[in-house]
């Protein structure tokens, strides 16, 4: 195992992107309003990292089309959503990645493979069975509002939204926060800046609290990383590309400042504070 997924094994610094539930059979959903801002990345890296821990993981790919979890990790695309809506039983569908690391492919997109909106949210709650066996659920829930309240929808403990700092796919994140909160008012929301920009999570938490009378965390910034997105291109796995990866130690670092009420080590409501040691 890589250095670097040697330090995300030795902190348990997971549990910032969980609800103050604590919750970790409950989904973590990663999404953006704009396609292209790294919520595959950034849930895969997640995952990876939680399982580097010692945590067992299901990274669940419910991006509508073809996702690319499988392209990341390395695996077979699978057989996917159309396979489950085909009758497929849940368990039929999982591809192994590493020993603690579990993926649920989105499978080949094709005409006939199409899974409408309504469809997805079923089949996600077909999914809720397999949480329990694992420690912690991730879900890339991609950028389409209705696959992402669909994965929402199976009792998810946190939506992550992840916006770049641009103009465009910061008002899209918002607009997504937006639809979300209206749909599900007890979902636990946090935004997460990817490629730079640190205010950009603080400008949308404003806007929430300003227009929509609703906390949203900002749960920090991750940096620019072209040599872990030159990896990938490359076409090295993910875990391979993190090796030393600025932008994997950040993911697991970032939420640190923003732990509420976890029930790890401290009193209900207490806040918990985790080391912020530097990664290799």
């Amino acid at each position: 195992m890589s250095t670097q997924l040697e330090a995300l094994r030795r902190q348990r610094s997971v549990r910032p992107f969980l609800s103050s539930r604590g919750d970790e059979r409950s989904p973590v959903v990663f999404a953006s309003g704009k396609g292209g801002s790294g919520t595959s990345t950034l849930a895969a890296l997640l995952a990876v990292g939680a399982a580097g821990e010692g945590l067992r993981v299901l990274l669940v790919d419910g991006s509508a089309g073809i996702g690319s979890l499988h392209l990341y990790l390395g695996t077979e695309a699978g057989r996917g959503w159309a396979a489950l809506k085909e009758g497929a039983s849940p368990e039929e569908l999982l591809v192994a990645v590493a020993e603690r690391l579990t993926l649920l492919p989105s499978g080949e997109a094709t005409a006939a493979s199409a899974v409408s909106a309504a469809e997805r949210q079923a089949l996600f709650r077909r999914l809720a069975p397999l949480f329990p066996a694992y420690d912690l659920v991730v879900v890339d829930g991609g950028s389409r509002v209705e696959s992402v309240m669909a994965a929402c929808a199976a009792g998810a403990s946190r939506l992550v939204a992840v916006t770049t700092p641009d103009r465009v796919p910061l008002a899209a994140t918002y607009a997504l926060v937006k639809v979300a909160l209206a749909r599900m008012p007890d979902l636990s929301v946090a935004v997460l800046a990817n490629r730079g920009g640190d205010g950009a999570g603080e400008s949308i938490r404003a806007a929430a609290a300003r227009f929509l009378d609703r906390t949203v965390d900002a749960v920090g910034a991750i940096p620019d990383d072209e040599c872990l997105r030159a990896g990938i291109n490359a076409g090295m796995n993910l875990q391979d590309a993190a090796t030393g990866s600025p932008a994997a130690a950040a993911i697991i670092e970032a939420g640190s400042r923003f732990v509420r009420g976890l029930r790890a080590g401290s009193a209900a409501g207490e806040t918990l504070q985790l080391s912020r040691r530097s990664f290799p």
